[in-house]
């Protein structure tokens, strides 16, 4: 069961199939380091190092190609799977959780760049190194509960903030005991530093820390403003789409509405249990309800069903912990409930696997044979319109800045250089200074060309650097995936 959870997991990631925005940029990025820049110093990145640290090797050996991706973040998903089922036993679990594995594969499948599924790694580890300790007080639990959360932040750096609170409070809460919590905070917070630190090490050789601090902590400030999706509003939207579509087409959305109903179903489930159950079993549901709520905020301000995805680990070993402690008689209601549950998700894993699989015998769907995207699967259609795009863009004969979302897919499938550090060219990756810092660039004559069209979200698009492009550059011809403006005089 272990083997076909990680081979699931991986599958997961070739089914979803191809898409031109964050497993690009991300891929973009890790080309841009191993082809001899400096990440943050010459490439933004948003996030704390680890991730691209991780990948660059594969990347190194096996190419920069979309398929490298996808195996990074399906193994970082099923390292989670493996941890669930880890702390599941730790928690008094019995045999393997097939419903817990079913479901994580069904509302988890892995999706997005790396990091987020590598943060959510570390978090479950560090979740399962504090239940060790709090069972054994272990030193070395102790450390290995602080190397964890420090690698968490250096994955991503708001779940880092996150895990690093979550392991505080169950010092506190595990073994209460002021003078004993400083030399618990003294060993798990050494650890935590070493761990967060060491990858910074090659930002600071590089020249990079000023970079390094803008883009990851103090330009958040644009992010929080601009980048907001909120939980009910998602929800909420959700629900009003379900009746609009065909039973088949109703089912993946279904399941997306199943990842908003966990987390209030989790947190009822383990207050219910922390008010039936005695004072030393109360310390560990609440440190899991600690952790259930690290996964939860992690996902914060950006609500979205792909964002949601990372969530569902802390949040799946939360609720099944919570229903066992609450109703922990094998009732037969419990059974039927069980069966009905893992019939549910192990519909929609299947439906996941086996949709795309249909698609390509039909015609719908093939494998790619895209530059730097060979082998994920595409819609037909899709690829002959990328195809088209890409030859367009190219024959243009320009280095042009692009100003367009999939601006990091464009640059790999053309082989055109980015001018810029930008590849996710939304004003969220700009920060407060970005778009004039390019608009200085354009009257510097550094770039010459932007290839701008305005889309993706309102609220995510530079307007500030579109409006100068718009009206302070001269329109040129239309470039398949965006339309050329070139530099006045």
């Amino acid at each position: 069961m272990l083997v076909a959870s990680v081979l699931l997991s991986i599958a997961g990631g070739f089914a979803a199939g191809l898409t031109p925005y964050d497993e690009a940029w991300f891929l973009q990025v890790v080309h841009r380091v191993t082809s001899g820049e400096v990440l943050y110093r010459d490439i933004f990145f948003g996030v704390t190092p680890l991730s691209v640290q991780m990948t660059a090797p594969a990347v190194r050996l096996f190419g920069a190609e979309i398929l490298v991706i996808k195996a990074v973040v399906g193994l970082c998903f099923a390292f989670s799977a493996l941890l669930v089922v880890r702390i599941d036993r730790q928690l008094g679990g019995r045999g393997f959780p097939v419903l817990l594995i079913v479901a994580l594969l069904a509302l988890g499948r892995p999706e997005m760049a790396p990091y987020s599924g590598l943060s959510t790694v570390f978090l479950l580890a560090t979740l399962s190194a504090v239940l060790r300790w709090q069972a054994s007080a272990s030193r070395v639990a102790l450390v290995a509960a602080g190397l964890a959360a420090g690698l968490t932040f250096a994955s991503k750096q708001n779940l880092g903030a996150y895990a690093a609170a979550a392991l505080l409070a169950s010092l506190a809460i595990a073994h209460p005991g002021w003078r004993a919590l400083g030399r618990r905070l003294l060993v798990a917070g050494g650890a935590f530093a070493l761990a967060a630190g060491l990858p910074t090490v090659p930002i600071w050789l590089d020249g990079a820390t000023e970079r390094f601090l803008a883009d990851g902590f103090f330009n958040k400030v644009t992010y929080l403003q601009h980048a907001g999706v909120g939980y009910l509003d998602s929800s909420i939207q959700i629900v009003r789409l379900l009746p609009t579509l065909s039973l088949w087409h109703s089912f993946p959305v279904a399941y997306d509405l199943d990842r908003y109903l966990i987390p209030p179903v989790a947190a009822a489930a383990l207050l219910a249990a922390w008010l039936r159950v005695d004072r030393q079993r109360r310390a560990t549901l609440t440190i899991v309800f600690v952790f259930a709520a690290a996964g939860f905020l992690g996902v914060l301000p950006r609500a979205d069903t792909e964002h949601m995805i990372h969530a569902m680990p802390p949040l799946i070993v939360g609720l099944a912990y919570g229903l066992r402690e609450a109703w922990p008689s094998r009732a037969a209601w419990k059974r039927v409930g069980t069966a009905a549950l893992l019939a549910w998700f192990g519909f929609g894993l299947a439906q996941a696997l086996i949709t795309p699989a249909v698609q390509v015998g039909r015609g719908a769907m093939r494998v790619s044979t895209l530059p730097h995207f060979r082998g994920a699967l595409i819609p037909t259609a899709t690829e002959e319109d990328f195809t088209a795009r890409a030859r367009m863009l190219a024959a243009a004969g320009e280095q042009p800045f692009l100003l367009i979302p999939e601006a990091g897919f464009y640059y790999l499938l053309t082989g055109l250089r980015n001018p810029t550090p930008y590849d996710y060219p939304y004003v969220t990756t700009f920060g407060p200074h970005g778009q004039r810092d390019v608009i200085a660039s354009i009257e510097a004559g550094r770039i010459r060309t932007v290839c701008y069209a305005a889309r993706g979200p309102i609220a995510l698009r530079p307007t500030e650097l579109a409006r100068y492009v718009e009206e302070e550059m001269t329109r040129g011809e239309d470039a398949g995936a965006c339309t050329l403006y070139r530099r006045r005089g």
